[in-house]
């Protein structure tokens, strides 16, 4: 007589064996081997920087245990810091070794660096959060691109507080981020290549590998980045949202330690309008004020011309001769902070969400 088995038994089996294979992907998504030998994983944001930041970062977490110093704005702060050699300058001047990344991401200016800094500072604890903008940051010409990416994003909404299923998925598992990869390289063959081109030319610290260090792109005019720029100082008045974006960075002084520090553009940039010393000036006493009755530290930039001509890629990027100049004086200025008695680093607190591999 033949035996049937209850239909029940059946799903439940089914189950077990599908939590099974769930869990060993997502153990096998956490080893040195799957990393080292598949591209970087998604949280599927749409920004060629955003996901590789983000697995960097985990990564060096993973290795070190904890970051120190989150670098945070566009791509002219990316492209100004090396936080290894900002490290060591440091380290020489105060005793201190703090271990740095740069988040610069392209199109991070205030509306969308504030809503990052808050999900940075939730869940990575840095000891020390720097903000660096260029003149026409806070103008009224924004790219909301990055801003929407982020308010639409399912994982960075479910950092900023938002719950929602496929956000927490993607925050806890490694495994969903490599399908989303993987979906990426299905559909958009094109752009994956694109982001593993550039996976590859960055280090560990989100800064570039140090074969790239060592040459520096020179200057390359672009007649139609000038004319949008002239545009853009024309204009130029200290948007509300760039305002609210900056009281929203400051309330975060009370988890980590703030500063604020203007980026240098090349000479031609502040001479393409005749505003453009008054934007750099306006900007600057904006910043000052509130930094100031916040408590926060503020380094603008006295003089421009301390980075050479030949230290800028383009007329708002800097190459990695500039980078090298800017980053030794910005360790020199917090340096010379810490010895004033002017700000204090606090100790490291591990985070409870510190990735694990």
């Amino acid at each position: 007589m033949k035996i049937r088995r209850p239909f029940g038994r059946a799903i439940l089996l089914a189950v077990l064996f599908l939590f099974i294979l769930l869990a060993l992907a997502e153990f096998a998504a956490r080893t040195d081997f799957v990393r080292d030998a598949l591209p970087a994983p998604s949280i599927a944001s749409g920004h060629n920087k955003l996901d590789l930041k983000l697995f960097l970062l985990d990564n060096l977490i993973a290795e070190t245990g904890r970051v120190d110093c989150i670098f945070l704005g566009g791509s002219d702060m990316n492209a100004a810091i090396n936080p290894e050699l900002f490290s060591r300058v440091l380290e020489k001047r105060t005793g201190q070794k703090l271990i740095c990344f740069s988040f610069g991401l392209d199109g991070f200016i205030p509306p969308a660096a504030a809503l990052m800094a808050r999900i940075l500072v939730d869940k990575y604890h840095p000891r020390l959060l720097v903000w660096g903008f260029s003149p026409t940051s806070f103008g009224d010409e924004f790219k909301r691109k990055p801003t929407t990416i982020i308010t639409q994003n399912p994982w960075c909404r479910y950092r900023l507080g938002e719950f929602n299923l496929e956000g927490w998925v993607t925050e806890h598992s490694y495994a969903y981020r490599y399908f989303l990869r993987f979906l990426i390289w299905l559909e958009r063959p094109d752009y994956s290549d694109e982001l593993s081109k550039r996976e590859g030319r960055l280090s560990r610290y989100g800064y570039l590998t140090p074969e790239r260090v060592r040459k520096a792109m020179p200057y390359k005019r672009n007649r139609e980045k000038e004319k949008r720029f002239r545009e853009i100082l024309s204009g130029f008045d200290i948007a509300a949202e760039a305002a609210a974006a900056l009281e929203q960075v400051l309330q975060l002084r009370s988890q980590t330690k703030i500063i604020m520090v203007d980026i240098p553009v090349h000479s031609k940039l502040l001479n393409l309008h005749e505003r453009g010393v008054e934007v750099r000036h306006k900007t600057a006493s904006y910043i000052e004020k509130r930094t100031g009755q916040a408590g926060v530290l503020y380094l603008p930039i006295n003089d421009p011309g301390f980075i050479p001509r030949k230290g800028f890629k383009d007329i708002n990027h800097m190459n990695t001769f500039g980078a090298g100049i800017f980053s030794r004086w910005l360790a020199r200025k917090i340096a010379r902070a810490i010895r004033m008695g002017e700000i204090s680093i606090p100790p490291f607190s591990s985070p409870a969400s510190t990735p694990e591999k």
